[in-house]
């Protein structure tokens, strides 16, 4: 069926759906570009709507608020009206792959055009075949990267014919206009070929992009005139230094690898594009990707992209292709104002040390956005846009040392289309707030003990707060996995360690497509503590606001829950004789205060508390982190009092004087 929505202010305005967290700052607040949707009322077309639908059959399913337009005949048209003057477009899509029954698929192209104010506009673009940043009259469309398949097979992440489950059916195109879309102006998007393949359009977002200059550098700096085959050696020859890469397209046959105290600085994300261009063969699959074990290191003002389309070389899980950055970044790095698309990672990082990313576009990629792993410690990625990732966007996973004091914020995660968008997997301290969460066609966010490696802390809370999620989980068993999806996830399924010391403040969650919250645990020995959650705002779930599966074990504790739209606000299917759930403040922060003078002293060793100095016959009082009373007693005549705890941290308080322990 054709519509045609009606001119006018109805599609006068960039798209304000996310106003209200804009302005309470979760999410990419700040970010350069305004959005245009292809949906009913925010757009004029003479095409196909394609009605909301979460049912992965339709392709829409995978798109922002799950509704698109399709352009299928000639002629066929997107349009809005600029709110504000652009150079510079993405352009969010699907085009059809030609996979069969036992062939992978390559991908199609297709054309549309760039109509302004009714004239036709050329546009500056690199494609996947070209050498450069070309001036072009049509926008080129290319489903090479998109379209994964799975058919939910343990240790088989994708398969080589369609499977029961489809992702990845839409990818990105960045491109420059020749001419300036003023403020006010009709703009559209026409296909332009004689064919019946479906162009759908999901979205496009405008910005204003101008050029870092060459001049504008300060410091010792050096201009790279080549075209890409003999950067890594000209790299090397300029170590310490500025290399700058002016406007075009680098075709780079090898991982890149950056010396200690070197910027790698390029024209800006939609002037300056490395493209790894090794053939995805076995012997060039993993040459792509920039890598680093050295410190102060900075990349900025840049596109990776390259000739990668899927997770693993060959669908083989010990052969890993490259992340978009790799190694450990050493100390005091900074990578900022870059976009990467089309690796197994984003960025992929282990042992960085006080590192800092921002203004970072992570986007159609195949596994993680962004995992800072492994012994990293004190790293702030803030201001980050991760966009149809195949696997946790902001994650962290202690696999070979414990990752500790890592902040994420004022980060977006849209349209993640496998695992969630926060993943954290052990460590200590970590800071997650100001972040938003929409459209995962899986979970929102997961605190997982499944992954082997260094476990939850016992000294430190990990506290997420401030964070809004919109349609996390899944309807059904609709995950890569054949499994069911919350929005929010503690899982000790197959749990490598206990799950304990975090806490959720402060947190919003909106038609979740499952249950709002879920605990589960197949693993006896395994158990949760010191989990608060507290100010949370349940709006509308498909099942339980609070789920706690049959063998979870431990406690948890919430406070200030509200539900709203649930079939079941709290579902508790835990044994009692293994699970306690509390209902009541979580008062950590209130207890952390030193002792005032050195009369009262707390021993602790082995789980055993020995308190002297204490006020005779007053009362002697352990909290845990989460300021939840855990033992009591009355000090003796001299002022003694002893308890037997289990391993973990503790605050010991007695009137005024408060002593935090850990063991």
């Amino acid at each position: 069926m054709s519509v045609l929505l009606a001119a006018g202010s109805l599609y006068a305005q960039a798209d304000k759906t996310y106003q209200a967290e804009d302005n309470r700052q979760r999410g990419y607040y700040n970010r350069p570009w305004l959005r245009y949707e292809a949906e009913t009322g925010k757009c004029k077309t003479n095409a196909t709507v394609l009605p909301a639908s979460t049912a992965n059959a339709n392709i829409q399913s995978e798109a922002t608020n799950q509704v698109a337009v399709n352009l299928v005949n000639k002629g066929d048209y997107v349009e809005w009206t600029s709110e504000k003057a652009a150079n510079a477009m993405t352009i969010r899509f699907s085009l059809p792959d030609n996979a069969t029954s036992s062939v992978a698929g390559t991908g199609t192209t297709g054309n549309v055009g760039l109509y302004v104010n009714g004239q036709k506009v050329s546009v500056y673009q690199a494609t996947r075949t070209t050498t450069g940043i070309n001036e072009s009259d049509n926008i080129l469309l290319d489903s090479y990267w998109a379209w994964q398949y799975f058919t939910g097979r343990v240790n088989v992440a994708y398969e080589t014919k369609s499977g029961s489950v489809l992702r990845m059916r839409f990818d990105e195109v960045i491109l420059r206009t020749k001419n300036e879309i003023p403020a006010g102006a009709t703009f559209k998007l026409v296909k332009e070929d004689e064919n019946s393949n479906p162009y759908t359009i999901d979205f496009v977002e405008l910005e204003q992009a101008q050029p870092v200059a060459f001049e504008s550098i300060v410091g010792e700096k050096v201009k790279y005139t080549g075209d890409g085959v003999d950067l890594q050696a000209f790299v090397n020859d300029n170590a310490g230094k500025t290399v700058y890469l002016p406007e075009g397209k680098y075709n780079v046959p090898v991982r890149l690898a950056i010396p200690a105290n070197t910027t790698l600085q390029g024209a800006g994300i939609f002037f300056t594009e490395i493209f790894f261009s090794a053939p995805f063969d076995a012997s060039n699959y993993n040459k792509r990707g920039l890598t680093s074990n050295s410190s102060n290191v900075k990349v900025d003002g840049m596109y990776l992209n390259g000739t990668q389309n899927q997770r693993y070389f060959d669908r083989n899980q010990n052969k890993q292709p490259g992340k978009g950055f790799n190694g450990s970044f050493g100390s005091n790095s900074v990578i900022s104002n870059v976009l990467v698309q089309h690796f197994e990672c984003g960025a992929w990082l282990e042992g960085a040390k006080s590192l800092l990313m921002q203004h970072v576009r992570i986007r159609n990629n195949y596994a993680d956005g962004t995992n800072i792993a492994s012994a990293s410690k004190d790293c702030t990625m803030e201001f980050m846009s991760y966009r149809n990732n195949g696997d946790d966007d902001m994650a962290s996973w202690s696999r070979a040392g414990l990752a500790q004091n890592l902040t994420f914020r004022y980060n977006v995660s849209e349209c993640n289309w496998r695992a969630s968008g926060i993943g954290i997997f052990g460590g200590k301290g970590h800071q997650v707030h100001h972040c938003l969460i929409t459209d995962p066609i899986e979970g929102g966010i997961r605190i997982d003990a499944q992954y082997a490696g260094r476990a939850f802390d016992a000294s430190e809370i990990m506290v997420l707060s401030d964070i809004s999620i919109y349609k996390g989980g899944t309807v059904g068993n609709t995950s890569t996995w054949n499994t069911s999806a919350p929005a929010i996830l503690f899982s000790m399924a197959g749990g490598k360690y206990d799950v304990q010391n975090v806490k959720f403040e402060n947190v919003d969650l909106y038609d979740s497509k499952n249950s709002a919250i879920m605990f589960t645990s197949n693993v006896a020995a395994r158990k949760f503590s010191n989990i608060c959650l507290e100010n949370i705002n349940i709006h509308n779930a498909g099942t339980y606001g609070l789920y706690f599966k049959t063998g979870v074990k431990g406690s948890a504790n919430y406070y200030n829950v509200n539900f709203e739209g649930c079939s079941v606000d709290i579902k508790n299917d835990a044994y009692t004789e293994d699970f306690t759930l509390y209902n009541e403040p979580c008062a950590a922060d209130a207890v952390f205060v030193p002792a005032p003078d050195g009369s009262f002293t707390v021993l602790a060793e082995n789980g055993n508390v020995e308190v002297s100095g204490a006020e005779a016959g007053t009362e002697v009082v352990v909290y845990n982190m989460l300021g939840q009373k855990v033992a009591g007693g009355v000090a003796s005549e001299i002022g003694n009092v002893r308890f037997t705890l289990n391993a973990g941290a503790y605050v010991v308080v007695n009137g005024d004087a408060r002593v935090k322990i850990v063991f």
